[in-house]
């Protein structure tokens, strides 16, 4: 089972809103790679930190600690492989970057459904009523993108 998020941060913008700023840059790292051992993690998530003027001063053992953290809440999988050092685990995400934006977008929305039902209601059907062209529109992409993957 996927553990996505227990809180929500308003303020941040994408997968930050669910997430820590550092597991994200790894799940991120994760998703542009495809897998990677916690030295190249560590190693890319320092550079992309460095490039946005952001704090990079944290250690491998950090970085390991925050993909157990994720292993943890099952957004990505470990193998073990061996090496000339011995062994080593390499690293890959269990979910695909659109598989966690339909699990957020899910659980935000069943939550708000559940807690505020009138509200969800109203600002659903207003949201539909103003952005009705563009609904249909994704909504014939998406029953077209699955089609063509024969979902």
């Amino acid at each position: 089972m996927v553990r996505v998020f227990h809180e929500v941060k308003l303020g941040e913008k994408g997968i930050r809103k669910f997430l820590s700023s550092l597991e994200a840059d790894i799940l991120e790292t994760l998703w542009e790679k495809g897998e990677a051992r916690v030295k190249e993690i560590y190693e890319e998530v320092r550079k992309k930190r460095r490039m946005r003027g952001e704090d990079a001063d944290f250690s491998q053992t950090t970085i390991n600690l925050y993909c157990k953290k994720l292993l943890d809440k099952g957004l990505i999988e470990a193998s073990i492989r061996t090496g000339k050092g011995g062994l080593y685990y390499v690293f890959r995400p269990k979910v695909s970057r659109q598989e966690f934006e339909n699990m957020v977008v899910r659980r935000v929305l069943s939550e708000m459904i559940r807690d505020f039902p009138e509200a969800s209601y109203f600002f659903i059907k207003e949201a539909a009523s103003t952005n009705l062209e563009e609904l249909k529109r994704k909504l014939r992409e998406l029953e077209e993108e699955g089609r063509r993957e024969g979902k």
